[in-house]
Formats: C-alpha cells, structure tokens, sequence
C-alpha cells in the first residue's frame, strides 16, 4: 500500500525562549518492510537539521533556534510504500529485559500467567490483547508519557500508550521478546504506539489498543525499549514559559504514485 502522510507539531510558549535545542523522530522507518519514496522535515523558525540514527536505527532530526522565539513548529510530509517482507532476524537481547516504564508488579505477572503458555507465541499475544480489551479501558488524560505499565494497569484505564506498555511487560515476563513503537495510522488524529513481538523467527506487530494485527495502514516511526526510547520530539531551551501543544496528522492512501516520483523510481 501507497500511504502519505502529514504530520504536525505546533507548540507556543507563553513568554519568549532561546537557545532552543531539539531532537526529531518523525520520520518513517526505513527497511525492506517500509520504503520511503518521499519524505521532507522542516522547521519555524527555519534552522539546519542534521540527519543520525539512534541505537535502534530510528531516523533522528536535531538541531538548534538560537533566537529568541515564542513559537516552534515542525512538519514532516512524504509518501511511503508499505510491503509484507519481513526478513528472518534476530532478536536483540535487550528487549527480553523490562524497562524503566514496563516493570511488572505483581499484578501484571499474575495477568500474564493466567494466559498460559501452551500455544503459539501469535495466539498467546491474540489472548493477551483480548484480556486487555476486558480488563483495560482506553481514556485519554487518565495517564501521562511517565505512568509506568504497573500504575496504569493498577488505574485500568489509559491510552495507547499504556497498553503497549502493559502488553511489552506481560509478553517479557513470559520470555517473549516485544518492543515498544511509535508511528501514524491511516486517518486523521495524531501519533499511535502499538507492540512488535518477536515470533522466533521475526518481528511482527500487534496494536493492542485495537486489538488488531499491523497491517500496511501503519507507518512506523521509531522503535525501542518503551516510549522512552520513540519520543517525537525532546529539546531544552533558555527560559521560563508554559508549553501549549497542538498536534495534527492526516494519513491517505494513493491508488498509484504522482507522475514526478513514477519517473524518479524507474531512473534509480
């Protein structure tokens, strides 16, 4: 599938600040599953960005306002070729270990072992989100970026993020390997964070929110330990002022490629 893509971050400060350092994934990952046929990031007010990669190999953006300013936004458009190859890999051993934001109390380990263990690792991730679904509701302000797994799971309410996390922790402490990820839905709305577990052979994703397989109308944008690891956006600024933050996305699926990206494909 042929998705593009928008994305938006508006954010106001209520006085003006300077020396404005930050850090950017909003950018698609890049390999054999997701390929990126067009992408652009920019930045108000207008700076250089220096592309790396981070130690997952999430595409990260940085760079710095020096003036000051009262206003930051930064936008990144493209188009993206979604496929179904997923490549045998192995896993790293880091994500059988829980993180600073999915470590399991008591509660969590006694939910992950009530699933059982006697099928399929796919099928014992089906059941995990089902029991989710039950036991977990979703509401938005209930949780922040900073509510570990165990105290959303105690509160049984939250957001995608929360659910992710609950299920990375309950996956973990059954020996399945699982990592947190961030990235766009088709639609409209703003960012979505689901699960990749790894099935013993190779990663696949699951959206326990939705309760629902990844298919090819998710773009992902990072992935890591926890959410930790895939924030959007970081930065440090001079200044003492209050942040207002608006976030827009829209995600369409092209039935076929403009004219102009056709032509660069077939001179590559």
């Amino acid at each position: 599938m042929i998705l593009k893509y928008t994305y938006r971050t508006l954010i106001t400060f209520s006085t003006q600040v300077s020396s404005h350092t930050f850090m950017l994934r909003c950018t698609p990952y890049a390999n054999e599953y997701q390929r990126l046929i067009e992408h652009k990031t920019s930045v108000i007010p207008n700076c250089l960005l220096t592309r790396s990669n981070d130690t997952f190999g999430s595409i990260l953006e940085t760079g710095y306002v020096a003036d000051m300013h009262d206003a930051f936004m930064f936008e990144s458009t493209g188009i993206i070729e979604i496929g179904n190859n997923r490549s045998i890999e192995k896993v790293n051993p880091l994500f059988h270990y829980h993180s600073e934001l999915t470590t399991p109390d008591m509660a969590i380990r006694d939910a992950a072992r009530l699933i059982g263990m006697d099928m399929s690792v796919t099928e014992w991730v089906m059941r995990l989100s089902d029991y989710l679904q039950g036991h977990f509701q979703y509401e938005s302000g209930a949780t922040n970026v900073k509510t570990t797994a165990s105290e959303a799971f105690s509160l049984g309410k939250g957001v995608c993020q929360d659910y992710a996390h609950i299920a990375i922790a309950m996956c973990r402490e059954v020996g399945i390997a699982a990592r947190y990820v961030n990235g766009f839905m088709i639609g409209e709305g703003a960012t979505h964070a689901w699960i990749e577990y790894h099935d013993g052979e190779r990663w696949l994703g699951f959206d326990p929110t939705n309760n629902r397989p990844v298919d090819d109308t998710y773009i992902k944008i990072a992935h890591g330990r926890d959410f930790n690891d895939c924030s959007i956006n970081r930065g440090r600024f001079n200044g003492i002022a209050e942040q207002n933050i608006k976030v827009t996305l829209m995600v369409e699926q092209l039935k076929k490629l403009p004219k102009e990206q056709t032509k660069q494909i077939k001179n590559q």
